[in-house]
């Protein structure tokens, strides 16, 4: 019996562990998709909405027909006290004379209301007269709704017969409202005081029951239409928009994907384009090599020719080194160091060792304050100046170089700008939409890396670079740095790959 047992308990664990699991994969289900998630909240709001409002409005309703029932009353009854009942036939209820009068005033009401039972009391809750004559006389202490009517309001209840104080009353069977209603009796020719009286009246309930039944299924069906077309136009509306939303989204994500697939293309055609101007620069030499190779193989005999002809070849081998170097260079450029540097004097040490080797020994004219510093590193910046310097002396071999250093904001960050400008032919649009491509050149025997370069270096310090055409002629190249680290916040040394 003990391992039969044990089952019952493992399996019955077992099913109690599913049964949560397989509520949350049915809640899941529901709730897999937004728009079948909005549907159930918007359906279980407007739900709960319908039945607050519907449920509000029906006691409102039935309220509503009870008081204009109950006004109806107290507005007959007034009239028939005021016609036909004097002060004394409520201060002295007793007499033959008295009880004569409140029946012909009151009789009447169970000809015009279908009334089952009628009582009158007075200010002390005494039954005073009523169509049941065993019941005049008796007192009902503590009846809040007389309580009520003798202040002068209206009160009504549904089932009287179900409350203790009507329990030795022989009321008729089924369903049945009572109306308490006040009246008051003036003295006459005297010139003022009233007495206050309340008269109770029970009708069967089975009219205003149906009455009140027709208003409540009005109300719910007009409720429930209302609240089942508040949740169509929603769902509708919501369906719309999240349709957009996910054709727009389909939309985005086709145009992102072929956004990544021209990038892709782009990047592979530059490398391609890249590849193919450093074989380019390769094979020319490569070609003379071969051809000066075979040249020597004929005149072996020849020492002089083949001396000749090998110092040609090693000319082309330094000219593969020295292209192969500076591609070398170019890769390098990933690893700088940030520091203070003072903008001036490395403008004006970098002029200088410009003016080393310039063989035409051009006018190289500085324009820049003493006193604009910022976080860089001072080696790259050197050689992007250099760059530029050499840019211009190759634009125009003649003419002067304007080197500016000025500050320039842009976008809101304060940065400094460095301008060489030169007196050259200036920018075509052919060589302007080529600037910065790496291996671009518009010059025979260029490499077409000094700009590439300079824009590498811009970048890594988070600023840019860019070339225009000057009003007076030539070209101006600047080289635009935040004087905030914006760029490559890790100063450490960054290697290529």
């Amino acid at each position: 019996m003990l391992p039969y047992h044990g089952a019952v308990t493992r399996r019955t664990d077992t099913q109690a562990n599913t049964r949560p699991r397989t509520i949350i994969r049915a809640m899941r289900i529901l709730l897999d998709t937004p728009l079948r998630t909005f549907s159930l909240l918007s359906l279980a709001l407007i739900a709960l909405t319908v039945l607050a409002t519907g449920a509000a409005q029906s006691l409102y309703l039935r309220e509503s027909i009870l008081e204009r029932e109950g006004v109806i009353i107290r507005d007959t009854v007034r009239g028939l006290a005021t016609e036909h009942l004097g002060w004394d036939d409520l201060a002295q209820p007793d007499t033959a004379d008295a009880q004569l009068r409140l029946a012909q005033s009151f009789a009447i009401l169970r000809d015009l209301t279908g009334a089952a039972r009628i009582k009158v009391y007075d200010s002390a809750n005494r039954v005073v007269w009523s169509d049941d004559p065993a019941l005049i006389g008796r007192v009902v202490p503590g009846e809040s709704r007389l309580r009520q009517a003798l202040t002068g309001g209206v009160a009504a209840v549904f089932d009287p017969q179900e409350r203790a104080s009507h329990a030795e009353e022989n009321l008729p069977r089924g369903p049945l409202v009572e109306f308490y209603v006040p009246f008051a009796v003036k003295r006459r020719g005297t010139g003022g005081g009233e007495i206050m009286g309340a008269l109770a009246l029970y009708r069967d309930a089975e009219p205003l029951r149906r009455t009140i039944a027709r208003g409540r299924l009005l109300l719910w069906t007009v409720t429930g239409a209302g609240g089942l077309a508040l949740y169509g136009a929603l769902f509708g509306l919501y369906r719309s928009l999240y349709r957009r939303q996910r054709a727009t989204e389909t939309a985005l994500t086709r145009l992102t994907t072929d956004q990544a697939r021209l990038v892709q293309i782009e990047k592979l055609s530059a490398v391609g384009q890249m590849v193919g101007e450093a074989a380019h620069q390769l094979n020319n030499p490569l070609v003379g090599v071969m051809n000066l190779a075979q040249l020597a193989e004929r005149e072996p005999d020849n020492p002089p020719r083949t001396r000749e002809l090998l110092a040609e070849i090693r000319r082309a081998g330094e000219h593969c080194r020295g292209f192969v170097s500076r591609m070398l260079d170019f890769t390098r450029l990933a690893r700088f160091e940030r520091q203070p540097v003072a903008l001036r004097p490395l403008v004006d040490e970098t002029v200088a060792f410009f003016r080393q080797g310039d063989a035409r020994h051009h006018d190289v004219r500085v324009e820049a304050t003493d006193d604009t510093a910022l976080r860089a590193d001072p080696v790259l910046l050197r050689h992007a100046l250099f760059n530029l310097l050499t840019n211009a002396a190759q634009a125009d071999p003649d003419g002067p170089i304007l080197v500016r250093v000025r500050p320039e904001p842009r976008d809101g960050v304060a940065g400094v700008a460095l301008a060489v400008a030169d007196r050259g032919p200036g920018l075509s649009p052919e060589v302007r939409a080529k600037l910065f491509t790496p291996f671009f050149t518009p010059r025979p025997g260029g490499t077409g890396l000094g700009l590439a370069v300079v824009q590498h270096i811009a970048v890594l310090h988070g600023g840019a670079a860019s070339g225009a055409d000057n009003p007076g002629g030539g070209a101006c190249f600047t080289l635009w740095l935040p004087l905030a680290a914006t760029g490559d916040d890790d100063e450490s040394a960054h290697p290529a790959d």
